[in-house]
């Protein structure tokens, strides 16, 4: 009898194996499911039918009825309306009624109250009838929130950047407008001058539109002006101040440091100015890189050294002695302004920083002989001074305080590292411009 169990039991394995494989239940049959029409659905369709839209209608009409821009702007200001706090706590506790039609008033109009004077920023947005207000509102449009403070600061920029364009011939300025790269420079300057509202800021800015404005299209200082404007939207004084020393040092010589009483003056107008709340972080070396207006893959250049290379016969060499220059000139006698004290003490050197300027300065005295001016810058030459970052740190505190704190914020900062780029030093060129009335000449780079 269990060989027939056997069997029995794998019969029914192989079903049940069968069955697993090759039977799929049929699905239920469910009714379809019909939503109940509640009496509060009937009332709101009766209440507020289904709009029947018109066939449409041809372009054409439909531009001929189009209004005209002012209309369209002043119809958007007049739909934006104004809820009051009060108005709103009303409407939730369901003191105030909603009105049925949607047509015939808003739900959150205000309850009505005394009228009270537009505010300045409105009228400014609503008033289309002049070029200055038109663009004026054109750059107030572009912001969520707008204060009269910057509703104020933004007028003041625009009406001095069309003041520079030297015209009060609306056409002739509209005409000037009218060039895209001419609106989006007034827009930088007014970005820029926004946020920070001071008088300097807003003659570079209003200097630069105007070199956009008025220049030509092809000339280098034109797109400088435009791409200065924009990346001025990212900057500081802070990062300005940089620049500009930057620009001093690495592309400026005075021809008249020949003397440590003209290095001082020369340290209280060029650098004093610029050494207030001067940055030494990275971070605004690296915001300079990243925005093009410095290259900081330069060799370590120490403060010391960058002097020694503009100034190379007057920090390089200590001088000669009376007695040395009697010897070789054969006792002729020198004018006091011809023999001035060395920056090193106790030596004394001619009135030039450069063998260019030696050259000039002995033609001058009307010394034509080669080989007496070959005389003259040897004792020049006289004595060389190895570079020593301390020695010649602590000579220039002496000479000027001020030079002494700046070679210590250079040597200390990326700024042993940096060199102005042309963008750079055009933004430097109109902060030195505003803070010490001069203007550099950038033609040589251009």
């Amino acid at each position: 009898m269990f060989p027939y169990l056997v069997v029995i039991m794998v019969a029914l394995a192989f079903l049940g194996v069968c069955r697993f494989f090759f039977y799929t239940p049929s699905q239920r049959r469910r009714a379809p499911y019909v939503p109940r029409e509640y009496a509060r659905s009937k009332d709101l369709h009766a209440s507020h039918p289904m709009p029947v839209h018109a066939p449409a209608e041809p372009v054409a009409a439909i531009a001929e009825e189009e209004p005209a821009e002012e209309e369209n702007a002043a119809e958007d200001l007049e739909q934006t309306l104004v809820v009051s706090r009060d108005s709103l706590t009303a409407l939730a506790q369901g003191e105030e009624e909603v009105p049925a039609a949607a047509g015939e008033a808003s739900l959150l109009a205000e309850p009505e109250v005394a009228a009270e004077p537009e505010p300045e920023i409105t009228a400014t947005l609503q008033d289309t009838g002049s070029l200055l207000r038109r663009h004026v509102r054109h750059f107030l449009l572009r912001y969520a929130t707008v204060t009269p403070e910057l509703a104020r600061d933004a007028q003041t920029v625009t009406e001095r950047a069309l003041e520079k364009l030297g015209t009060t011939d609306e056409s002739v300025v509209q005409d000037t407008l009218a060039h895209i790269m001419v609106q989006e420079a007034l827009l930088n300057a007014q970005r820029i001058y926004v946020m920070m509202p001071e008088p300097l800021i807003l003659n570079m800015v209003t200097n630069a539109f105007a070199e956009v404005a008025q220049g030509e299209r092809d000339d280098t200082l034109t797109l400088l002006a435009y791409d200065a404007l924009q990346v001025m939207t990212h900057l500081e004084p802070a990062h300005f101040r940089i620049l500009s020393l930057l620009l001093i040092f690495h592309h400026s010589h005075h021809s008249d440091n020949t003397t440590t009483a003209a290095f001082r003056r020369y340290a209280r107008k060029y650098v004093e100015p610029f050494l207030q709340h001067l940055p030494t972080e990275y971070s605004y070396f690296e915001q300079l890189e990243y925005l093009r207006c410095t290259d900081m893959r330069q060799p370590e250049q120490m403060f010391g050294r960058v002097l020694r290379e503009s100034y190379p016969l007057f920090f390089g060499y200590r001088g000669f002695t009376r007695e040395e220059l009697a010897a070789a000139t054969a006792g002729r006698k020198w004018a006091a302004s011809d023999v001035v004290h060395s920056f090193y003490a106790d030596y004394f050197k001619f009135p030039a920083a450069q063998e260019k300027e030696m050259e000039l300065w002995a033609h001058r005295l009307g010394i034509r002989n080669s080989e007496e001016f070959a005389v003259l810058l040897q004792l020049q030459r006289s004595r060389p001074v190895p570079y020593d970052r301390r020695e010649l740190a602590a000579r220039l505190a002496k000479v000027a305080p001020a030079l002494g704190r700046l070679c210590d914020a250079w040597d200390t900062s990326m700024m042993r590292y940096s060199a102005p780029t042309l963008l750079g030093m055009y933004i430097a060129r109109l902060y030195i411009r505003e803070i010490i009335g001069e203007d550099f000449d950038l033609q040589h780079w251009v």
